[in-house]
């Protein structure tokens, strides 16, 4: 079916041979090219993965992963349908199903270095950021790492973490999760100089939208905390020890791309099992060491 014009193509199912050895992971799309730079993809569907879809709720908008810089929902360019219709609507949620094998996850655990446990880009981590006693990040106050590009997920997301301020942290503002550029709607996540924690999602940078929500109670310094943030697309929750202390609409929006996202800043402490997965759910237990 490649170059061959879309409507003289016939409608139903179509088999295609494949020229080495498939895995459960695999998945596969059919991209649609107009002689005047439109084209569309389809959903991606997984034939050979042996895992349920799992159900959820997500966010439809015109762009794409191929849409241009900077859009918010409505595209820059013409985009197109199969059909070749042009695609502009408002952004919406829908729920269905998604396959394992598609969700972005990483997760950091520090037992051997910066690698991730489930396969993912390795941390780039310097000498004396890494505690190799207790397997675990140590910050100063001056150290700031770089996450791999494209390790944060696109739309839903939850992120997992293990805190430890030192005392000397107390009464000043630590950066602990901020995005310094690119496109994609990351959360900067921060704490306080009372000990709470902030998150802030950029959700409209270009109209300079953004959603934070702050901890009800304040985290105990010289004590371990776990921290996770759940993003829905519609709504930004924080969780402090397993238990919900903040949370908050956000508008339908979405931002992509190879956002740049650092770790610490001003922050002198640990920080330990960096869980991060493009679903808006509760974790499985994690081995922590806590």
């Amino acid at each position: 079916m490649r170059d061959a014009p879309f409507r003289e193509s016939r409608q139903g199912d179509f088999q295609f041979d494949l020229l080495e050895n498939s895995t459960p992971e695999d998945l596969y799309f059919v991209t649609a090219n107009h002689q005047d730079r439109r084209f569309t993809r389809t959903a991606p569907v997984c034939p050979f993965l042996d895992k349920e879809p799992i159900p959820g709720e997500f966010l439809v908008t015109s762009v794409n992963l191929d849409t241009s810089s900077g859009a918010s929902g409505i595209p820059h360019r013409r985009d197109a349908d199969l059909q070749g219709n042009s695609v502009q609507f408002a952004p919406y949620m829908q729920k269905g199903l998604l396959h394992p094998a598609v969700i972005r996850s990483c997760h950091w655990d520090f037992e051997h270095f910066g690698f991730d446990r489930l396969g993912g880009p390795e941390l780039n981590l310097p000498g004396k950021v890494y505690d190799s006693v207790r397997k675990c990040l140590r910050f100063t106050g001056t150290e700031r790492i770089r996450m791999p590009l494209r390790s944060w997920p696109i739309g839903n997301m939850t992120l997992e973490f293990q805190l430890y301020p030192a005392k000397e942290q107390q009464g000043q503002i630590a950066e602990l999760f901020t995005q310094t550029g690119g496109w994609q709607a990351a959360c900067n996540i921060r704490l306080l100089a009372d000990g709470r924690i902030e998150a802030i999602r950029v959700c409209d940078k270009k109209n300079h939208v953004t959603v934070s929500i702050l901890s009800e109670q304040p985290i105990r310094y010289g004590k371990w905390s776990t921290i996770r943030l759940v993003f829905s697309e519609k709504e930004m929750s924080l969780y402090l020890n397993g238990k919900m202390s903040a949370s908050a609409p956000v508008p339908l929006h979405r931002r992509y791309g190879n956002s740049t996202v650092m770790i610490g800043g001003n922050y002198r402490g640990l920080l330990d099992d960096i869980r991060l997965t493009g679903m808006d759910r509760k974790l499985p237990p994690s081995k922590a060491k806590r």
